[in-house]
Formats: C-alpha cells, structure tokens, sequence
C-alpha cells in the first residue's frame, strides 16, 4: 500500500518490476545512492516536429532515427533540410552525450563518440548531457546500460500500444556512489570502447569507399 500511495501508481507492471528488487538491494549497499538529476549537467527531450528532406548533404544535415543510433555506419544518407535545422539546433547531437530510446523501443542506451557530432536526432530520444565534475561520463551510462538501469528506465514506461518514457523518468533513477577507483576504472574502459568504435566505423567506411572505387573499375573494363 505504501508503494501504491507513494508512486500514484495502480498498474501491476508498475508494481511487478525488478526495479523495486534492485532498488531493495542498492539500498542496502555501504556506498549510498544519488539520483542522476544530481549527477549530470541536464536531460532532455525534444518536441515532435514534421521532417523535411533533402537529397544530398550540401543542402542538410545528417539525420538520424532512434534505430539508426546503434548502427556500425551512421551514413544513413538522409538529410533534413538546413532551414529547417537552424531551428532544430537543441537536437544535434554531441561527443561524450548519453541517449536513450524513450518510445515504441524503450530503454535502449548509447554513449556518443565523435562520428555522432553535429548529426540531428530524432525527438524520440532522451538526452543526458553528463557533469564529469560530479559523476564520471562513463559510470553514467554503463548503469543505465546495465540491467539495473534498463529495469528502473522500464519500470514507469506508460502509454497503450505505443510505450514511452519521458526525462523526468531518468531525473530520479538511483545509482549508487561507488568507490572512486571503481568509477575511474569504469570510466576507462567505456571511454576506451568509445574510442574503438571510432576506429571500426573509419575501417568499415574505408571498406565501402574501397569496395565502390573496385566496382567502378569493373564496370569500366
């Protein structure tokens, strides 16, 4: 009853989460818990808008869905008009930023690098603009990518055949303030898988740019 009273919550999905477990147990760590409002600079979610498209890059901005962000290549060649993206500026994306799949699929995390700078999102993705001065980049998202982040992420998902999630969700999820050398270390290893992301989607673009330039040679013989 108590759970009920204090979440102004009566859906038994609500109540039958993992969430409520892992929340049980964090809080019987030594460490302490914080909740992510106090630990980042900002999250956010932007507003629905009509997309215009454009056919090259010289006339828009790289354009990304919400699927399109756990992608080997971002080259998805769609390109929203640069008229319209002079309005849509809050939406580009930046290095070192967490998203978070916030509709239909949701709680699905993803730790920028630089081949997601100055690309425009979609507005179906919540946004956690980390403080590295409060709580490192890097134990940020692996929690919320962990099992214990994407239950609490789930946990208050609402709606009726369409899920969604908003920011104020992820403002009061709880992670717990482990030892320092166990942040750094996390940190590094995470900023380390960034890094080499980077140097696999460089790879695979050179593949494609070789494997084109074969093909025209061919077609020319």
């Amino acid at each position: 009853m108590h759970s009920i009273i204090g979440s102004n919550r009566i859906d038994p999905s609500y109540h039958l989460s993992d969430a409520i477990w892992f929340r049980n147990l964090q809080n019987k760590l030594p460490y302490g818990n914080v909740h992510i409002k106090n630990v980042v600079e900002k999250v956010f979610l932007g507003n629905i808008f009509s997309r215009i498209f454009v056919k090259d890059k010289e006339h828009g901005i790289p354009y990304l869905s919400a699927s399109d962000t756990v992608l080997a290549d971002l080259n998805t060649n769609r390109f929203l008009s640069k008229k319209q993206s002079e309005k849509l500026n809050y939406l580009k994306l930046h290095k070192n930023w967490i998203l978070i799949t916030c509709s239909g699929t949701i709680g699905n995390v993803i730790f920028t690098n630089s081949t997601f700078e100055g690309r425009i999102a979609t507005h179906d993705l919540i946004r956690v603009v980390p403080d590295d001065s409060k709580m490192l980049k890097g134990v940020v998202y692996a929690y919320l990518s962990s099992k214990y982040g994407y239950c609490q992420l789930t946990q208050s998902k609402f709606g009726g055949v369409v899920k969604h999630i908003n920011a104020d969700h992820v403002y009061d999820i709880s992670i717990p303030l482990f030892p320092t050398p166990c942040q750094e270390e996390v940190n590094n290893l995470i900023n380390d898988a960034s890094k080499l992301r980077e140097e696999a989607t460089a790879m695979l673009t050179t593949a494609r740019i070789y494997l084109k330039s074969r093909a025209g040679l061919r077609d020319l013989t």
